[in-house]
């Protein structure tokens, strides 16, 4: 599903070359940055702005495999 990058850093396990981008969560929302040059700098999205992102994934996937869903919820 996904693993731990350290320092809360998360990345799909899917992405075996590291070609992907990693999540943290923290008080106030999400951030996200490429996995390949973690130091380039990260974006930062607020609780509600995530929530919508993530259902407006779920809604153009048709909500995906009971995998997917559970992977999505693992970010909320």
């Amino acid at each position: 599903m996904s693993l731990s990058v350290g320092s809360g850093w998360r990345t799909s396990s899917h992405s075996a070359d590291k070609a992907c981008v990693e999540v943290r969560r923290d008080a106030d929302g999400v951030s996200v940055r490429e996995s390949r040059r973690p130091s380039a700098g990260e974006l930062h999205f607020p609780d509600a702005v995530w929530r919508r992102f993530i259902a407006g994934v779920k809604e153009r996937s048709g909500g995906g495999s009971p995998e997917a869903r559970d992977r999505v919820a693992d970010h909320r």
